[in-house]
């Protein structure tokens, strides 16, 4: 799950920049990339959850003796996390958007 975790911050990063540079370069984009950001969080959370259910569902009856309940909710936490942080960066596009409209 870490190689996963690791792919995604550098996707969200991408975004982030993307987002800097389509303000100066192309501010109707601002939101279609925030958007764009907010639907990678998402698959690579189902990924996460989806992962996290196929090892438990390899396990079994084991599953309380291979992992440990601490590791099952550090799993969580991280993919509740990649959630937070895709939207974290949506917000941020927005706030763009709101500071880049032009006034009437």
């Amino acid at each position: 799950m870490s190689d996963l975790s690791g792919l995604f911050l550098a996707v969200e990063i991408f975004f982030i920049v993307a987002l800097i540079a389509s303000v100066f370069f192309a501010p109707k984009w601002i939101k279609e990339i925030g958007l764009m950001a907010l639907v990678f969080a998402i698959f690579f959370s189902v990924q996460g959850f989806h992962i996290v259910f196929r090892i438990a569902e390899m396990n079994g009856e084991e599953l309380t003796n291979t992992i440990s309940h601490p590791v099952l909710y550090g799993g969580f936490k991280v993919i509740v996390l990649q959630l937070c942080w895709g939207l974290a960066v949506y917000f941020f596009s927005l706030i763009l958007r709101i500071a880049t409209k032009k006034r009437k």
